[in-house]
């Protein structure tokens, strides 16, 4: 996650049948950082990761194996 201004984020992550199965809320820092989320238990297959502010939103997808 990277950002020019200190800033809430919500954190969440969505299976292909549209449900939640991880949410976090952060508050992050300028600059680039890491946030590790753990879905080991989760099923292999592909997710939506959904990072929130109050200004923006962005969606991307990706692949647990």
């Amino acid at each position: 996650i990277s950002h020019q201004i200190q800033q809430d984020l919500q954190i969440n992550i969505y299976n292909t049948l549209g449900q939640l199965i991880h949410q976090q809320a952060i508050q992050v820092a300028p600059g680039r950082q890491h946030l590790p989320i753990n879905i080991q238990q989760q099923a292999n297959g592909l997710y939506w990761l959904v990072i929130s502010s109050a200004a923006e939103r962005q969606t991307l997808s990706f692949l647990k194996q």
